[in-house]
């Protein structure tokens, strides 16, 4: 795949590739995009189940997410209006046309989607290990 995107991005200028990266320069990536694509095929069955750290790096990080709809964080990124689920398998150009319909309809809305996510996870994630520990030590 590496070579594909290498190939994209010279030839697109609104295409980045930036390679290999540590955890600690995930924030500063992260300031520079204006989406998470957390792509997931529903020919594995692990994804259908899967808990992807892109889904909450998209909201830690205030982007909004393009991801596919076998997730089942999918009912939680719609009821936030905060990301595009797309069926994985099909590229035809009519899902692309709507796909490309849609993240201008997301990119339109980024501050109220950015306001939420923060009250989000603020709400639902922030404290989650301080809430996990007591209620094992309670438990």
């Amino acid at each position: 795949m590496q070579n594909k995107i290498q190939e994209l991005s010279h030839s697109n200028t609104n295409i980045e590739f930036l390679g290999p990266y540590s955890a600690l320069q995930i924030p500063e990536l992260y300031s520079k995009i204006d989406f998470t694509w957390a792509y997931y095929t529903p020919k594995i069955e692990l994804h259908k189940y899967a808990a992807p750290n892109k889904f909450y790096e998209h909201i830690f990080f205030k982007t909004p997410i393009i991801t596919s709809s076998c997730i089942p964080q999918n009912k939680e990124i719609e009821s936030l209006g905060s990301g595009i689920k797309v069926n994985a398998e099909d590229f035809s150009a009519s899902e692309m046309e709507k796909l490309d319909r849609l993240i201008s309809e997301i990119q339109s809305k980024k501050n109220e989607i950015h306001n939420r996510l923060e009250i989000h996870w603020k709400e639902n994630y922030e404290i989650y290990y301080e809430t996990i520990k007591r209620s094992e030590v309670c438990a």
